[in-house]
């Protein structure tokens, strides 16, 4: 499998490392299991904001979510 880089695919990494459906990190989150999944594909991009409220639940920096 090769690494991920772009955001949406660190994100979507990370989540499954923490064992977290989009559904759960969605509602860890405040936000929508269907943000999540327009993150994780590409479709719609996160803000800072939803990159802090993000790396909580994945046990992460904000900044470990930033790809390409």
């Amino acid at each position: 499998m090769t690494k991920p880089h772009t955001t949406g695919q660190l994100i979507r990494a990370a989540r499954q490392a923490a064992d977290l459906t989009q559904a759960e990190l969605a509602a860890a989150a405040d936000s929508t299991q269907n943000a999540i999944s327009e993150i994780e594909t590409g479709k719609r991009k996160p803000t800072l904001d939803m990159l802090r409220r993000l790396a909580v639940p994945l046990g992460c920096h904000g900044r470990d979510l930033i790809g390409d």
